[in-house]
């Protein structure tokens, strides 16, 4: 499975409710889609680096949060790519 598309650095600032989180994205405050409702307070802290990317078609919140770094690993935060990738395996 291919990722596609311009994935850009941000910082975590916070989190309003599950499905969103606030970060920094060039100094700018952005608020961005969490697909994972989770409560994720060991990837979530202040300053973290995230993934992000921006999101396809008309929706409340313009980018969608990928991924985090973590022990200088990137740490998948997006639930709904685990589906695709299963759906993707079992047709193949």
């Amino acid at each position: 499975m291919r990722l596609e598309g311009g994935f850009l650095w941000a910082r975590f600032v916070g989190r309003k409710n599950w499905f969103s989180a606030d970060v920094d994205l060039n100094v700018e405050p952005i608020d961005c889609f969490m697909a994972n409702p989770g409560r994720l307070k060991e990837a979530l802290i202040s300053r973290r680096s995230l993934l992000v990317k921006k999101a396809f078609g008309v929706r409340k919140m313009g980018f969608d949060v990928v991924g985090a770094c973590i022990s200088e690993r990137i740490v998948h935060l997006d639930t709904r790519f685990v589906n695709a990738l299963v759906e993707e395996s079992l047709e193949n």
